[in-house]
């Protein structure tokens, strides 16, 4: 057995020279702290990665790849996955995103912010027929794929969350979907001030509840599974956790929930579409 192994982000990856056990992949898994442990394995002649299944051995041949990171690594192990796996390839929007943009957002006219947008999966669908749309993300390859492939004329930018490079209510809506506020960790609710701080109207904010999905060890984590071998980690919410991230904002009157779709890799999409008071104050 070799172990060919840069440390570029904390996971390591084996070339299965003999079949391993069950036992001893899960000797591999277990070794060392971790609060998110995976084992993902490639077979012979495969092109994707998979999830070890529980209690499977792996066949002589494969390529193993075991993550064991700590909570230091989690933003590590996020950007690995982001400049890998989103400037591959870009997927759909999915059907309770497309219902909730039609549903709450004006067709034109109206200024959109999206924050962590990612390779720009969204962003097109927010132009409508006419929307003025600037979409951020803290990852520059993330922003360089999606100004290269969007024709809906969105305006991409580099951005931190967390310091947004946009004046007091600059924009109309504000959107984070996909439970992209859970990749934040202990940044989202600074996240979530500063879209209320650059946004007059309303925000549609998308969150990830697993509903029993989770296995007991990663806690309150959803961990989504690359084809090409990377994990992705992110915190969830259930709605009720999702509104106490709102809690103590004193300009949102009103926050309504709607429900999504469940997700293929587990767990079920949640909305809160909150209402802001932007309309200015008078004196009495």
């Amino acid at each position: 057995m070799r172990f060919p192994y840069a440390r570029e982000v904390p996971r390591e990856q084996i070339h299965v020279e003999r079949a391993l056990s069950a036992q001893e992949v899960s000797a591999l898994v277990e070794a060392g702290p971790a609060i998110i442990r995976r084992a993902l394995v490639r077979p012979p002649g495969a092109s994707e990665f998979a999830r070890v299944v529980e209690g499977a051995g792996v066949a002589a041949g494969s390529t193993l790849v075991v993550y064991r990171v700590a909570a230091a690594e989690l933003a590590e192990i996020n950007r690995a996955f982001e400049s890998r796996v989103y400037t591959s390839s870009l997927g759909d929007i999915w059907p309770d995103e497309r219902a909730l943009i039609e549903e709450r957002l004006p067709p034109s006219g109206a200024r959109v912010l999206e924050v962590c947008c990612g390779n720009g999966r969204v962003a097109p669908y927010l132009v409508y027929e006419g929307n003025r749309v600037v979409a951020v993300d803290r990852s520059r390859d993330c922003v360089a794929f999606a100004s290269a492939t969007d024709r809906a004329g969105v305006t991409y930018l580099a951005a931190d969350a967390c310091a947004l490079p946009f004046g007091d209510r600059a924009f109309d809506t504000g959107c984070v979907f996909e439970n992209s506020l859970g990749v934040l960790f202990d940044k989202q609710v600074d996240a979530v001030k500063e879209l209320v701080r650059v946004t007059r109207k309303q925000l549609l904010l998308g969150f990830r509840t697993l509903e029993g999905d989770r296995p007991p060890s990663d806690g309150r984590y959803d961990v989504y599974t690359s084809r090409e071998g990377f994990i992705e980690i992110a915190e969830t919410f259930t709605p009720e956790e999702a509104e106490a991230l709102l809690g103590g904002m004193s300009r949102i009157r009103e926050i309504e929930r709607r429900s999504g779709e469940r997700r293929p890799w587990g767990g079920r999409e949640h909305f809160l579409v909150a209402h802001l008071d932007w309309l200015p104050k008078t004196n009495t």
